[in-house]
């Protein structure tokens, strides 16, 4: 999992001139989720943010991605409200990462990203929006991983950062 996570950080922080280009400010911070937007007080961080996660169905080889995407709400966005075109702010900030994202591969182990939903998620801190993506899963270990697949534990050593076998 480790590669996709990092390949997502990676085409987050090649877009960011996508924001600033679009006058929207860009991911401050990313990072793993642990319920930062739900108890800010406990985290520090600023926004605007990503916090990514993920699960596996095993049974269907799917990865669902989720990306926690935290920007400035702007509340003023009443029918009434003078210039409330302009306030939409955070959805242009979820469409430019929906963009970004769209179609990242990370082979052999994961098939290409594709967006399956987009929710709102309210807490008693925050809205923001909650992006799933799912792709693939065409191995569940990756190739950096494999050279410990099939290794008794037992009889075997590890020299140098590889695993060699034990001398009977």
């Amino acid at each position: 999992m480790d590669r996709i996570l990092n390949k997502i950080i990676e085409k987050i922080e090649d877009g960011k001139p996508l924001f600033t280009q679009s006058g929207i400010e860009p991911p401050a911070v990313i990072d793993f989720y642990a319920g930062q937007p739900e108890q800010p007080d406990r985290f520090e961080f600023i926004t605007p943010a990503v916090f990514m996660d993920y699960s596996v169905d095993y049974n269907n080889e799917i990865v669902y991605i989720y990306l926690h995407a935290l920007y400035d709400f702007t509340p003023d966005t009443e029918n009434i409200t003078p210039g409330r075109s302009d306030n939409f702010t955070h959805l242009a900030y979820y469409g430019l990462l929906k963009r970004i994202l769209r179609g990242v591969r990370c082979k052999p182990v994961f098939g290409v990203l594709k967006l399956y939903q987009d929710d709102p998620v309210t807490s008693d801190y925050a809205h923001y929006h909650r992006l799933t993506f799912a792709c693939r899963l065409f191995d569940d270990l990756d190739d950096k991983y494999n050279k410990y697949v099939d290794v008794d534990p037992v009889t075997a050593t590890v020299e140098k950062g590889k695993i060699k076998p034990m001398l009977p």
